[in-house]
């Protein structure tokens, strides 16, 4: 899938390589996500190795293969925000097995606030103007409503 953001994370304690990603797709790994995870995989272990890193093993990295995690918010309409999940996985993702990280299946106003954050932020360059253009937006939509 063309410019959809994903999560790959490498638990290196637990020897697990997990795959992050908001949109469901019965398909295998190898067809959502092509090379990527292969890729990445053999980068870290070329990493570990070639620096002689003594506590995770580059040869064990090698031999991870990639899980996507099940997640109840996973559906397969929304493809526009995922970088927006891919940030909220990001920030609470720990590995555990009863993850939650806030977000639900559809969950419009969820990703409103995430996203809000994030623009309006103060280390934003660009949040002054952003927020000017947000309420521009809402005053010449006044009276309808934007978010189900």
């Amino acid at each position: 899938m063309r410019n959809h953001f994903v999560v790959y994370v490498f638990d290196l304690k637990s020897n697990a390589f997990y795959i992050l990603d908001n949109y469901l797709s019965r398909a295998r790994i190898e067809n959502i996500y092509g090379t990527s995870p292969t890729v990445m995989k053999e980068a870290l272990a070329h990493f570990l190795m070639s620096h002689n890193e003594t506590r995770y093993k580059g040869e064990a990295v090698d031999g991870l293969e990639p899980v996507v995690v099940k997640m109840p918010w996973r559906n397969t309409t929304n493809i526009d925000d995922c970088g927006v999940y891919a940030m909220r996985h990001m920030e609470t993702f720990k590995g555990d097995s009863k993850w939650v990280c806030g977000l639900k299946k559809k969950d419009c106003k969820m990703v409103v606030c995430i996203l809000t954050s994030c623009y309006l932020r103060t280390m934003n360059s660009w949040s002054v103007q952003i927020l000017d253009s947000c309420v521009k937006f809402c005053v010449s939509r006044k009276g309808q409503v934007m978010v189900e």
